[in-house]
């Protein structure tokens, strides 16, 4: 006995149709991850300050320029220039600079920029035009 049927076919098909919904969101998942990263990615290079003050310390600033060395493997300069005013009893001293080479590999996993040599985290948020270096906050200027 044959059955030709469309009703006999009813589990098949509800199968099927699950199983392309499963790939569908699953695909849309992985692309929509991979959306992000281009678009932070597409973020980081640029130049960001933060500025500070303190009790032993006035006018300081502090300045990451970030660039894609090699977008292939996710690498980047960071040059980091620091300027403040120390004051030692009560008196502000002259303006002291510091500048500091890093080497950043972009995590994608985890959506950070991992720097080699101190193993300082840099996370970013492309919307607020901002990254973070532990609770410091620098804000994208160029």
């Amino acid at each position: 006995m044959q059955r030709n049927c469309a009703v006999f076919d009813e589990p098949k098909n509800n199968y099927m149709k699950a199983l392309i919904i499963i790939v569908l969101i699953v695909a849309a998942a992985c692309n929509g991850n991979q959306g992000t990263n281009k678009s932070i990615q597409t973020f980081i290079p640029g130049t960001y300050v933060r500025h500070y003050e303190g009790e032993y310390s006035k006018g300081g600033e502090d300045t990451l320029t970030i660039n894609e060395v090699n977008g292939g493997a996710k690498v980047y300069s960071i040059v980091r220039h620091v300027s403040y005013q120390r004051i030692i009893d009560k008196k502000v001293q002259p303006r002291e600079y510091k500048t500091e080479n890093w080497t950043g590999i972009y995590n994608e996993k985890d959506k950070i920029l991992h720097e080699q040599k101190r193993g300082v985290i840099i996370s970013f948020n492309p919307e607020k035009k901002t990254l973070m270096v532990g609770s410091d906050e620098y804000q994208k200027i160029k």
